[in-house]
């Protein structure tokens, strides 16, 4: 069976898309890995990924009398709300593995 060659193809694609691409919320990413791996394994059909909706709002160490910039990095505090998980299903058409089986 090809489960663990989908899966560790899967792991590395989930990853590269996700350290690589920029997007604006989770709902994209989301979409760009499922649709990366949909791309890379013809034998994948649908994915399903179920992503953490977490919040982290710049934190001001200005309050404490350091300056903005005092660590060359912005400080992130995690706040409690709106979170939650983010599910998504990708699915490959039909008129789409028709294409790519005939490159």
């Amino acid at each position: 069976m090809q489960y663990n060659r989908v899966w560790n193809k899967a792991k590395k694609v989930f990853l590269q898309v996700f350290s690589q691409q920029y997007s604006k919320s989770v709902q994209e990413t989301l979409r760009k890995m499922a649709e990366a791996l949909v791309h890379e394994e013809l034998i994948v059909e649908s994915v399903s990924i179920t992503l953490p909706n977490r919040h982290y709002v710049p934190f001001d160490v200005t309050q404490f009398g350091e300056p903005a910039s005092a660590c060359g990095f912005t400080v992130f505090h995690p706040v409690d709300e709106p979170s939650g998980m983010i599910e998504g299903t990708v699915a490959r058409t039909t008129h789409s593995v028709a294409n790519k089986a005939c490159l």
